[in-house]
Order: C-alpha cells, then structure tokens, then sequence
C-alpha cells in the first residue's frame, strides 16, 4: 500500500458566501490524506491479498509497493484526521504518474483505455443497488456523488497535457461525500482501480487540477463551511509503485571518509598575502523581522509597503493556518476603543495575518487570516485603549516572500440586523390562510435567511405554522410570509408570532430575533380565477410556483427551472429554484412573472384569445448571468450556444401543435427578441407594439426564454392586450 500523507493546515475563512450556517474552525487543525494499494492478484504473491480499509476504516498502508506487470489492483484516497465537528463535502485533485508504468482507472466500455471514473459503475460495493458509494456499510456513510463523473471522452491515460513531462494524469474530477460525514473520522475518500503495464518505478503525486495553477500544487479539500485543507505535497514521489524489481531504497547519506594524516612537508618560503576578495553577505533580513523589532503602528490610517524575501522564521512564530514562512511584526496600542481592519491586499505573494495579545514568547491570538481576495489576507478585530497588538505577516507554509503591501485602518461598524414584525395580520376564514408582516433592516446590503412560527389557542388545541423566506436586504427591507395550519385552520383573533433572522455577507455574519402577538383580521381570498384584467399584472398566484392563472407555462423536455409568480428582489425559487443573484422589483403590484433555473432549459409562458385591439404593451425586465446573447432561429436549449429571450405574437394553431414553434408561418409578429451584444442587464422597460393586422384573428401572446449558457433572469409585467 501506497502513503501520500502530508500534514495540511487550514486556509481558514472566516464566513463564506452562502453559508449562513457557518461555525469558525480554530486555525492550524490537522488533516492527513494517503493514498494506499489493496492487492487484489493473490497469483503474484504479494502481501494483502484482501482489501484493508472500508468507507470509515483505513487499514495498512505503505510507502511503495513492488508489484508485477499485469497486476490489476486498487489505490484509495484516504482521509486521516478529519477534525471534530467538521463535515468533509469535497475535493478536487489529479494523480500524476508515468503512463508507461502504470495505468489508472477502469475500462468498464471495454474500449482499451483505463480511464473511466469507477466509482459510477462499481460504486455498489454492498450489493444494495445503491451507487456511488465506498464500503460494505453503503448508505451514504461515504462515497461518490454519481451525478458529478467523468463526462469528458478525453482519454486520461495519455494525459491532458497540463504537464511539462512525460507523465498523465488522472482526473478524479469533483465529488462530495454523501450525508456530510462529521468528524472525527478517517475513511476512504475515492478507488481507482490501477494496472502494472511495464517495468520501472512510477511517482504518485496528488495535486491540483485546476490548469491555471502550477503542476506541484497541492490541492484542496472541501469542507460544507467552505474551509479548504490542503493535501499531499505537490511534489513528485509522494508515492511509489515498483513494476517488476524492489521498491527503491531511500538515499543513504555516505559516512564521511576519513582524512589521511598529512606528511610533514619542509618549511616553504613565504609568500607574499594576496589581497582578501570580499564575500558578498548574505540577503539581509527586514528590520521588523522578530516580534522583538516589531515595526510601530504610530496611527491610523497606516499603510507601508517592505520586501519579505529574506525576512527569516522564528521557531516560536505562532501558527496562522499553518506554519508560516518569512515572517515580519508590527505593533500597534490604540489611544481609545476602536474595531480595526487590517489587510494585505496589493500584495504579490501568498500572505497570512495574524493578531496578537501578550508578549514575545506568550502571545495569545485573537485572530487570524488566510485567502481573503485571493491569496491575501484581512482581519477584523475590536481593540482595547491602552492594549498593545502584534500583528504577523507570514507566507502560507513554505512559499516565498515578495514585496508585501499593509493596511491598517478604522474598520467599518460590523454587519447589524434589525428584524421587526406588523402588528396586524390577515387570515382568509375560508382556507385559515394567514399571512403576517415586517421589515428586517440591515445597516449594509446582505442576504438574510428569515424564518418563523406562528401559534394560536383554539380551544385545547394550539395550532402551528412555519414559514421560512430568503431574501436580500439593503437598508429597511419588507418582508411578507403566507402560510397555512398544520394541524388546524386559524381564525381570526390574536396569534403569536416569532422570528429569527440570519444576515450575512461574504465576511460578516449577524442574527436577531422578535417576537409579537399579532392580530389576524378577516380578508378576501385571493382568486385564482382570472381577474377582470386578465392577470396581466400576475397578482394571482402563489409565489415562487409555476402555476400563473391566466396563463399557461410549458416547460422543453428535461428542463431545469420554468417561469414562476415573483415578488421581492430575488429571483424565484419553488419550482424554478435556482440562483439567488438580486434582480429589480415588480415594477407593477407585488408580483411579477420571471425565469430561475438551475440547469439548462427552455420555458414559455403564454395566453391566448380572440385579438380585439391592436395595442400591445408590457414591461420587461433582462439579467443574463452569462453575459453574451445567442439568438438562433430555435428555442430548443439542445441547440449549441442557445442564450435568448423573445415574445411573438402567434397563431393558436401554431401554439397549439408546438409551443416552441419558431416556423415563419407560425409567428405573426416578433415584438422582441434578444440579439449578441446587447446589454446583460436591463431595468425594466416598456416594450410596445401595434397588431392591428391580426384584430379578431385568434392568437396567442408568448414570452419564451432559452438559457444553455448560465442562469437567465427574463421578467415580465403589466401586460396590456386585449384577448376575448
């Protein structure tokens, strides 16, 4: 068996974007990852004929093992050490080794070339028709995602030329660990499956696949918090297989050999001294390389720019997500109380930065930092008048030094939330329908995850709901939430209600809580009927659902997403959950019709009738994440490069055989469409038309959006036509 385990520290962050259930990770936590052989060819007679480690136990392993020509075996990525507390999602890695030893992978199409993933065709290891699994316990303990896989036809095992050598790679591609594992724990991450093809010795190197970054980088793994650890070394020779003779021995270092007495030789004549040539000293260390010489802070704003290359290590720098290299200290006492940032963003090499109380040789750290705006760094911290503060910049483990840019500064008030609830309610006395009300206001823009319970006696009976919403909030934003009984129906009178918001930011992360008894008044169900108006306004219907009364919404085969009923500054969820980018308000009432997605698809929504004028207007709102727009004659999201919004004025007839028709017989008039080079993202904007030509012809108004590229965000509302 096979060991690839180097110590990893963790990149911590403090918050990451969307993890509003974020806990912090003490810095400088331990992961081990290794990559070991089970022996499966017993006829070559080698050790462990039997596979030594299951999903969540990691058996016997080695540095190199001999094997010979032919041997077909197995190499696993295991994890050693997984933190307490922490849930392992994923990871990203290649193994490098040389091709004309070793091939990896598994030719389940039996076309010659080891180079499928095996986890999707032998992830049932229990026999419990379960794929995508490790181990005999199966059910998720841990294993492969089999919708994450190798769909690329490139053949792996001739490389994918990230490499200046002659070596392939394997690319294990992206999984996650099913059901979130938490640690502590040690398991078996991925299986290859490996065959002997020649003589010699094969290197195995774990690192990073991504091809912007150099061959010998390690690469990550994933924590559901968005921690990252790093594994195995990036260097070569993390691991070795033997083809057909002894693994290497490692390199012995030679024992001196003893200098001969010298024989006496006659007094020379002397020689005149030659003139001494002068050693060029070695590169001198910064002033403030010691926490003893720490550069003084002398106010703020502070900023200062100093060359770490050969600024030195001490053997007592205090670890900030790992050990670091080419230290260098400042100093700062603050004359009052004040919560400062300090940063090392401008900087041309991988910085970390830590905060300090105490002194040299018993210092307590109150914060530290990794990856902040790339490899930079940046702290926040509250400061005590009087209190004096270590502040170290250190390189990420081993890197270089380079020329380091500080900033040192007032910080900004942290993120703070405000949530507050109406004290008036409305409750539909035919369905018990209640919905309650309030604002959350938020001192900086951020995303809030708000939920609620909802309470009221009857009789013996307390009757219960909860809602839960997402939104952004910027200033004081209104929130609105719509719910129903879940063991009764409420009735108008007092209710309590209480609820609890989470705000974050990429960095910040704040709560609040409210509490109120609210009065539930009697109101007028919402019909989903079609109004006088024809819903043109899209009042009607439940948000985030793709039911619109009025219109009819038809989604192509295998779609992600639809149109859905909107309200707020987020994109529908529901039934069209996908991003969570903000987008403009409902220009008209409170909701609109507009497209989310989470995958490739293409949507219509349309109403048809008996033209009776031939005025045509609606609002229209576009935010193409992908930028580009690629307009072709088809509607099909199967077509290549396929990013468009349209509304067409068609026959019923058309529509009626195919609602994605785009035939010129079809379409009566295109009121617009989308064409390369238009702007991403447009406010809402009237669009109008006259369809004289059609009066008393029966047609049908579609809006239709088609995204194959990235998530597409088409809106429409307040429409204006006359249909009978």
């Amino acid at each position: 068996m096979l060991l690839v385990a180097v110590t990893a520290m963790a990149a911590f962050w403090a918050v990451a974007v969307l993890s509003p259930w974020h806990t912090a990770t003490a810095a400088g936590t331990v992961t081990a990852v290794a990559i070991d052989a089970d022996i499966d060819d017993s006829s070559a007679g080698l050790p462990n004929p039997a596979p030594d480690n299951t999903s969540t136990v990691v058996g016997a392993i080695d540095t190199c093992i001999s094997v010979s020509t032919g041997d077909v075996f197995e190499l696993d990525i295991v994890m050693i050490g997984l933190p307490t507390g922490e849930k392992l999602a994923g990871v990203n890695y290649d193994i490098d080794y040389d091709g004309a030893v070793v091939q990896l992978g598994n030719d389940d199409d039996a076309d010659g070339r080891f180079d499928e993933d095996t986890l999707v065709a032998d992830g049932d290891e229990d026999g419990d028709s379960v794929s995508g699994e490790e181990g005999p316990d199966g059910g998720g303990a841990i294993g492969h995602d089999p919708s994450f896989v190798l769909s690329d036809p490139t053949d792996f095992s001739k490389g994918n030329g990230l490499d200046t050598a002659t070596w392939s790679d394997f690319n294990a591609s992206f999984f996650k660990l099913s059901g979130f594992p938490t640690g502590p724990r040690d398991g078996v991450l991925n299986r290859v499956t490996v065959r002997a093809v020649g003589a010699g010795v094969s290197n195995l190197d774990l690192r990073s696949f991504y091809p912007d970054l150099s061959p010998n980088t390690p690469p990550d793994l994933l924590d559901n918090f968005a921690n990252t650890y790093a594994i195995g070394n990036g260097g070569s020779g993390d691991a070795k297989i033997a083809v057909d003779q002894p693994c290497p021995l490692p390199t012995a270092t030679p024992e001196p050999t003893p200098t001969p007495e010298a024989t006496p030789t006659p007094e020379a004549t002397p020689t005149p001294i030659p003139t001494a040539t002068s050693t060029p000293s070695p590169c001198p260390p910064p002033a403030n390389d010691l926490v003893s010489n720490a550069s003084v802070i002398p106010g703020l704003p502070f900023f200062d720019s100093t060359d770490t290359t050969c600024a030195t290590t001490s053997p007592d720098d205090p670890f900030c997500a790992g050990p670091g290299s080419h230290s260098v200290w400042y100093s700062f006492t603050p004359g009052q109380n004040r919560r400062i940032e300090a940063n090392t963003f401008g900087s041309d090499y991988d910085t970390t930065l830590s905060v300090y109380t105490g002194s040299p040789g018993a210092l307590t750290q109150i914060a530290c930092n990794d990856q902040t705006n790339g490899n930079q760094s940046r702290v926040f911290f509250d400061a005590t008048a009087g209190q004096t503060y270590f502040l170290m910049i250190a390189s990420w483990l081993s890197t270089p030094g380079g020329d380091l840019v500080l900033f040192v500064d007032v910080a900004p008030p942290p993120l703070a939330i405000d949530v507050k609830i109406d004290p008036i309610g409305a409750v539909v006395a035919k369905t018990g329908e209640v919905t309650v009300s309030g604002t959350a206001t938020c001192n900086k823009p951020a995303f809030v995850d708000l939920s609620g319970d909802l309470q009221q006696r009857a009789g013996r009976v307390t009757i219960q709901a909860h809602f839960s919403k997402f939104m952004a909030c910027t200033g004081q934003t209104p929130w609105v939430a719509s719910v129903a009984g879940e063991n009764g129906i409420f009735k108008g009178g007092w209710a309590d209600v209480s609820v609890s918001a989470f705000a974050f930011t990429t960095w910040e992360v704040a709560r609040d809580e409210a509490s109120a008894s609210v009065q539930l008044k009697g109101s007028t169900p919402v019909s989903r009927e079609c109004p006088r108006d024809g819903n043109f306004g899209f009042e009607s219907g439940l948000a985030d659902t793709n039911v619109i009364p009025c219109w009819t919404v038809v989604d192509q085969a295998s779609s992600y997403g639809s149109w859905c009923n909107q309200t707020g500054t987020l994109p529908p969820q529901g039934s069209c959950a996908g991003s969570f980018i903000p987008v403009a308000a409902p220009p008209e009432g409170a909701q609109a019709a507009m497209t989310n997605q989470a995958g490739a698809g293409s949507h219509v929504l349309y109403r048809c009738g008996v033209l009776r004028s031939g005025a045509i207007s609606f609002q229209l709102y576009i935010n193409n994440e992908a930028v580009d727009f690629f307009s072709p004659p088809s509607l099909d999201y199967n077509t290549a490069y396929n990013q468009q919004f349209r509304a067409d004025l068609v026959t019923a007839a058309g529509m009626a055989a195919n609602p994605f028709t785009v035939a010129p017989a079809d379409i009566l008039l295109n009121l617009y469409q989308t064409e390369p080079g238009d702007p991403s993202v447009s406010g809402y904007s009237t669009i109008t038309s006259s369809a004289s030509a059609y009066l008393r012809q029966e047609v049908c108004l579609r809006f239709a959006e088609v995204d194959n590229q990235f998530f597409f965000h088409a809106g429409v509302d307040d429409v204006k036509i006359d249909l009978r």
